[in-house]
């Protein structure tokens, strides 16, 4: 009888808790004890609570993606054209920049993300496979190109020995002539002078020496000049050292051509007993200034 009852009980629906309420959620039947709580009577073995991509899946499947192609690109080689290794590169003046890309075959690629840099100046950063500038600083410098292209390759070429630095820098030398004048009495001096002008080309500073016989006295000279340039005028003090007791400097004014490399200047001046005038000539053998 008891066990009449039991099913009776649940046909109906009626536990000890209360009624079951016969909806379904998506993890089974609930039912409402007591105290409001919902239990969770059984998980249907074949319930499916998954989302839905198997659209965006199908979608993925079926599109083509295109590809853009830089096969173009391989093999390629990056050269710097100009300037070349030890060319001299005026300072402060324009001068072109040029490297090339090339495909296997040697034809030219287009491709101006070029990157540029020195060495000796960490400053000129320019940026294009071919350009002009003149703002590369003085220097010895080892430059590079380089790039990074579509295909993933990165190629650089470097050339070394680019000598930047004013067009009137270098080592002059020539011959010196001078007279000098004791007790109205006129002595001739000559010799070699040297000078060197800066990298930048501002200042022009050398030495020349010879032997005079000044009041009976065998006399070595030594003179010193020290000048400074301004686009084509020097100008400064030629100083004359007498046995290394006296040193007296006389005023200087000449002119420098950077075209042939040429340098004349003339200096005169007195100093009560002393009286002196002379000239130097001298030429440029050598764009050594120094660097």
């Amino acid at each position: 009888m008891r066990y009449v009852f039991s099913l009776c009980l649940l046909a109906t629906g009626c536990t000890r808790y209360g009624i079951i309420e016969l909806g379904a959620s998506e993890t089974g039947l609930v039912t409402s004890g007591p105290t409001g709580e919902t239990e969770t009577e059984f998980v249907p073995p074949d319930a499916d609570t998954d989302t839905d991509t198997d659209s965006d899946t199908d979608s993925d499947s079926d599109t083509d993606v295109d590809t853009e192609d830089f096969s173009m690109y391989d093999g390629a080689t990056l050269r710097i054209v100009e300037p070349a290794s030890g060319d001299f590169v005026a300072w402060g003046e324009p001068h072109d920049f040029v490297a090339e890309l090339r495909d296997p075959s040697g034809a030219l690629l287009e491709y101006s993300e070029v990157r540029w840099g020195s060495n000796q100046d960490v400053l000129w950063v320019p940026v294009g496979m071919s350009f002009e500038d003149d703002a590369l600083d003085v220097g010895l410098h080892d430059l590079t190109a380089e790039v990074d292209l579509p295909n993933g390759d990165r190629l650089a070429h470097t050339i070394g020995g680019v000598l930047v630095q004013s067009p009137y820098a270098g080592t002059y030398t020539g011959l010196f002539n001078a007279t000098i004048t004791t007790a109205d009495l006129p002595v001739a001096c000559s010799g070699v002078a040297t000078l060197v002008v800066d990298p930048y080309g501002e200042l022009a500073q050398g030495d020349a020496a010879c032997v005079v016989n000044l009041l009976g006295f065998e006399t070595e000279l030594a003179f010193v000049f020290d000048l400074t340039n301004d686009f084509d005028t020097v100008g400064g003090t030629s100083s004359v050292d007498i046995l290394g007791l006296f040193e007296f400097p006389f005023d200087a004014a000449g002119t420098c051509d950077p075209d042939d490399g040429t340098m004349s200047f003339a200096f005169a001046g007195d100093f009560d007993w002393l009286l002196l005038d002379g000239t130097v000539d001298v030429e440029r053998i050598s764009l050594d200034a120094g660097l």
